[in-house]
């Protein structure tokens, strides 16, 4: 089982946990080919942000969910989601969020438990 971090407290104890399996609270914004984590829906735009490399994730949250129509966000939503933490390469992202297992999307004061095959994750 992953230990359960907050967005906060993730950025907070972050490089302590480069490598480690974690599992985050946070909202998930994908705007365009941009996938990244952050700590509030009112802040999508935040430079606190965790990236999130997964590059089947909308295709996989579509067949199961369903992106949000004209807005400037397919995906703005509170989510819980496992993955491995891992170092970003640029100053500005300094960890990623990798190897995305399952992702836990509320919507409408409903739950959507997604779970990622190694295939989608590839």
């Amino acid at each position: 089982m992953n230990a359960n971090y907050s967005f906060r407290s993730l950025l907070e104890q972050g490089e302590k946990l480069i490598g480690a399996n974690v599992s985050i609270d946070a909202v998930l914004v994908i705007q365009g080919a941009e996938a990244y984590l952050v700590e509030s829906v009112e802040m999508p735009e935040s430079l606190q942000r965790i990236p999130v490399h997964c590059p089947g994730l909308e295709l996989q949250l579509d067949l199961s969910v369903g992106g949000w129509m004209g807005g400037a966000y397919s995906y703005l939503d509170p989510v819980k989601v496992d993955g491995k933490l891992e170092a970003g390469t640029v100053r500005r992202n300094r960890l990623v969020l990798s190897d995305v297992t399952e992702l836990t999307l509320t919507r409408d004061d409903e739950s959507i438990r997604v779970q990622l095959s190694k295939e989608a994750r590839d």
